[in-house]
C-alpha cells in the first residue's frame, strides 16, 4: 500500500519537473493527480497533524495554480523536493 501512494508521489514529483522545465502537463493529468493527492492526504489529516499530508496538501494547491498562474521556479523546485523527498522514502 506504501508503494502506490508512493506512486502518486512520484508521478506529482514528475509533473511538477515538467512545469519546472516549462513542459505543458494537460490539465486532465494535474486535475487528476491534484484530486488522488486530496483524496490520499485526508484520512491522515483526521488522525492528527501529519505534515506528509500537509505536504500533499500544498503540492495539490501548487498543482491547481499552475493551471490558472505561471508558477514562481523557486516555489514549482521547492514543491518538487519535498514530494519527491515523500516518493524516494516510500520506495526506500
Amino acid at each position: 500500500m506504501v508503494k502506490v501512494l508512493g506512486l502518486i508521489d512520484a508521478i506529482a514529483a514528475f509533473a511538477l519537473l515538467a512545469l519546472l522545465f516549462s513542459i505543458k502537463v494537460p490539465y486532465a493529468i494535474q486535475g487528476a493527480l491534484v484530486l488522488l493527492l486530496l483524496l490520499k492526504s485526508i484520512p491522515f489529516m483526521f488522525e492528527g497533524l501529519c505534515i506528509a499530508s500537509i505536504i500533499d496538501l500544498v503540492v495539490a494547491a501548487m498543482l491547481l495554480l499552475s493551471m490558472l498562474i505561471t508558477m514562481p521556479p523557486l516555489l514549482t523546485f521547492v514543491g518538487f523536493l519535498l514530494i519527491a523527498q515523500k516518493a524516494f522514502f516510500s520506495f526506500a
